[in-house]
């Protein structure tokens, strides 16, 4: 019988298991949020663009709680990235692809 894990041991499971070589962009966002909304409409574009470099990852807030408890999630959306396994930055309110790739040239530095 298979254990499930909790989205917190996922999450740190992600975490452990991206490429040193690739930096892990975490968006948390929720449903009802109009500039989430916004912004989830560029990561399709921001993970095919920049597949080499980065991994993305979106947690629903409403849905993990627990998650937006742990990380201390004040406002969404919030993008954490994490390099090897360590956070690096984190913006809050980002809805436009000039944004994403600001935080990806400023991050990339990490790798």
């Amino acid at each position: 019988m298979a254990l499930k894990s909790t989205p917190s041991e996922s999450l740190r499971r992600v975490l452990h298991e991206t490429p040193h070589h690739k930096l892990l962009f975490v968006i948390f966002s929720g449903k009802q949020c109009f500039v989430c909304e916004k912004l989830r409409q560029h990561l399709p574009w921001f993970a095919n663009s920049h597949r080499e470099k980065i991994h993305v990852m979106v947690v629903d807030v409403q849905r993990y709680p627990e998650l937006t408890t742990e990380y201390g999630i004040t406002g969404i959306p919030t993008i954490m990235v994490f390099a090897k396994g360590n956070r690096i930055h984190t913006a809050i309110g980002v809805s436009s692809k000039s944004e994403l790739k600001k935080i990806l040239k400023e991050t990339s530095k990490a790798i």
